[in-house]
């Protein structure tokens, strides 16, 4: 039968390495990265817990120092004998490389270990598959997580990063095509977690909707986490805005054969475009993590939009409050952004103290329901508000709106005038009160 993935010459040449005279700075690089449990063999892990001990404590490894901090446990090894003939491995000049040796063979270990706990599981009939399949994915993506866990590096490899991206033009993020925003944003960029609130009505999904279509249509790829609208819907709506045509004339058929035929086009192009869409009122967090992980595998991934952030089921912990519940939501989409590298735009609604407000009062930071996670998670945190008005018989409906940016965590707040328009289901910004 075949073995466990292991490098056994890989980490006697780390540890070679580490204990050399002189190296306690590198081997401090190493073991911040690498944990004892990566080695595969028992007495290598012991010796790197004994240079990590011997790390913490500001003591210069050596053979006598290692032992001394064993203690009892240096039988294990065969004494100093044992320590020495162990670190007579191969001495390399960067160790990192080993370290990313060891580390993979530690996933793939792990990798093994999950897929056989999935196939006893998978066997019993009386687990619900769902929640087997669910727990898998969580294990996968923590083994994942573990070893690209981040850790300190100096600050010239940063530079030397922006510089490099500053060269090739990409600081500016993903355009979203809506002219006033883009130029305050610069793009939404990746890592970022983007945040949009408004009241229940007010037009939230159209708006994100009109990004993601924009995005979609100048060639990027977009997933769009549904759990309110159905895709059936969300492609509707996007053909109507695209195509220009009227949703209440699509729905009753009562369309022109030229508007007919812009709408067939615009659904062509829909479906020819990087649209992703999961309209499962299910979804969970692990369900919006997996299929991520699984689209940026496959593909540069422009920008993830969850609809809405309150329907993610997430179970917290026992007698959690909603409060923490929306919080951890509320953490796994930053993370989310920061891990997959793309700008994550989530929809939020306001609490229902501002439905009681006076039609003039704007949307502010603490009227984000369950608000403290989110406003400080969120990198940006934008508001549309549209004023309450009573329709008068005989005249047009109000139309006005505006994107208020609250909070922006790198660059500038700002308010841009909008209009609603919705027999196409879209925002659009107000040119003529630009600002």
């Amino acid at each position: 039968m075949k073995g466990l993935p292991e490098d056994i010459d890989a980490e006697r040449a780390i540890l070679a390495t580490c204990c050399a005279p002189g190296m306690d700075a590198k081997a401090a690089e190493v073991f911040a990265v690498v944990k004892p449990s990566d080695f595969s063999h028992p007495n290598h892990r012991l010796i790197s817990k004994a240079v990590i001990t011997c790390l913490q404590r500001s003591i210069e490894i050596s053979p006598f120092s290692l032992l001394d901090v064993m203690g009892d446990k240096k039988s294990q090894l065969g004494g100093f004998q044992g320590l020495v003939d162990i670190l007579q491995g191969y001495e390399v000049e960067n160790p990192m490389v080993l370290a990313d040796i060891i580390k993979s063979h530690r996933l793939r270990r792990d990798l093994i270990a999950i897929g056989n706990r999935l196939s006893s599981s998978a066997q019993d009939l009386g687990a619900e598959v769902k929640d087997v399949a669910s727990k898998a994915a969580q294990e996968i993506s923590d083994a994942a997580s573990s070893r690209n866990a981040g850790t300190l590096r100096h600050v010239g490899l940063a530079v030397q990063e922006m510089q490099e991206r500053q060269r090739q033009g990409v600081g500016r993020g993903v355009m979203t095509g809506f002219t006033q925003m883009d130029r305050k944003t610069l793009g939404f960029k990746p890592g970022q977690f983007i945040l949009l609130g408004a009241r229940p009505g007010i037009g939230k999904t159209a708006l994100a909707m009109g990004w993601a279509l924009n995005i979609a249509m100048a060639g990027g790829n977009v997933a769009i986490f549904s759990l309110e609208m159905g895709d059936d819907e969300i492609i509707g709506r996007m053909a109507c805005n695209l195509a220009e045509v009227p949703r209440n004339l699509i729905k009753s058929g009562e369309v022109t054969e030229h508007q007919a035929m812009a709408y067939d086009n615009a659904v062509e192009r829909i479906n020819s475009s990087g649209i992703y869409i999961n309209d499962s009122a299910s979804s969970n967090l692990m369900d919006i993590q997996t299929q991520v992980s699984s689209l940026t595998a496959r593909m540069k991934l422009d920008m993830v939009v969850v609809d809405y952030i309150g329907l993610v089921c997430h179970q917290a912990g026992k007698n959690a409050s909603e409060a923490v519940r929306m919080g951890e939501i509320s953490r796994a989409m930053k993370v989310l952004a920061k891990t997959y590298k793309v700008p994550v735009v989530a929809l939020s609604q306001l609490n229902r103290n501002i439905e009681n407000a006076s039609d003039s009062r704007k949307p502010r930071l603490s009227d984000l329901r369950d608000s403290g996670s989110l406003e400080q998670d969120a990198d940006i945190v934008m508001f549309l508000h549209r004023k309450a008005k009573v329709q008068i018989p005989g005249e047009p409906p109000d139309r006005t709106a505006e994107l208020i940016c609250a909070k922006h965590r790198d660059g500038e707040m700002f308010d841009i005038p909008m209009i609603f328009q919705g027999e196409f289901t879209r925002y659009i910004e107000d040119t003529y009160k630009e600002r």
